[in-house]
């Protein structure tokens, strides 16, 4: 529910490359997302749709430009919560299923250009998130049970210039990021005596991508400026869960495959402002459709 990429939190390649600010200014973000996400388990016989939204704000405890290289890191909180409907084949009941959940974690990114969006860098994050679940299908009593997530991240990309456009300097920036999840569920004993065990997960998430945006043309008047973002998403394991000893595989893609259209913007020397759509698709009929805002203010 909470994973992100650079851009996602950060919006900005370097937030003060057009403020005239030195650097070391501190800095305090948020960010608001949805997303509507359509998805198969137990080999295609169980039909999901899931509507989601998580907002996640942090601040910046160290912000520093140091022997021409910029260093940051911080601490941040989120909150988020999901509603699935699932249906099943040839069986006309449904059920719907809800969950809560806040994280909190930390952050760190290095770029080894504090003065332009050129150039590598490195991002890293871990968080820990609890969520509180809940299903009630129909004719049943509602159930409840928690679980638990613990992720981590390292990512890495470098921003290089193609060429010159009238809106400035177009970039393309290759990235590449390993996310490690561990997720845990509380086993549960239903009404009906029926003992729900949910596996423990370890997982490996790889993604490759691409971004492709505007720097400021000059100082004065950095814009608001598109951006193209490419990325194939690759997990190692899916989730699977047991009634009685009898296995539902989850079944998520294997593979999905990303593009993101937005723009990024500077409202004042202070704020920042980032947003995109976005489409995912993957495997069996995978489909996920994501809205992102953010905002970062200086002072």
């Amino acid at each position: 529910m909470f994973v992100m990429t650079l851009h996602d939190r950060a919006g900005f390649p370097d937030p003060f490359a057009t403020s005239g600010m030195s650097g070391n200014e501190s800095t305090a973000w948020a960010r608001a997302q949805g997303s509507h996400t359509d998805a198969n388990a137990a080999g295609g016989r169980i039909g999901e749709s899931a509507d989601t939204a998580i907002v996640q704000a942090g601040i910046d405890l160290l912000h520093r430009v140091r022997n021409g290289q910029r260093w940051q890191a911080g601490v941040m909180a989120g909150y988020g919560s999901t509603t699935t409907d699932t249906s099943a084949q040839n069986n006309p009941n449904t059920s719907r299923g809800n969950v809560n959940g806040a994280s909190a974690g930390a952050y760190a990114t290095w770029h080894r250009n504090p003065n332009g969006p050129d150039g590598p860098y490195v991002d890293t994050w871990f968080q820990y998130a609890h969520f509180d679940n809940s299903v009630k299908g129909a004719f049943l009593n509602g159930e409840s049970y928690a679980s638990r997530v613990f992720a981590g991240s390292v990512e890495g990309g470098w921003a290089i210039p193609v060429a010159l456009t009238s809106m400035g300097p177009l970039m393309i920036e290759p990235q590449v990021q390993l996310i490690y999840t561990n997720y845990g569920a509380d086993d549960h004993v239903e009404g009906s005596g029926t003992v729900v065990h949910s596996h423990t997960v370890n997982a490996l998430t790889t993604r490759l991508g691409v971004r492709f945006f505007h720097a400021p043309a000059s100082e004065a008047a950095p814009g608001w400026l598109p951006f193209v973002e490419l990325n194939w998403w690759h997990d190692t394991s899916g989730n699977s869960i047991a009634f009685n000893q009898i296995v539902l595989s989850q079944d998520g893609p294997k593979n999905r495959m990303e593009v993101k259209v937005g723009a990024q913007g500077q409202l004042g020397r202070q704020w920042r402002v980032w947003g995109n759509l976005g489409y995912q698709q993957g495997d069996g009929g995978y489909r996920s459709y994501q809205g992102l805002l953010g905002a970062r203010y200086i002072w």
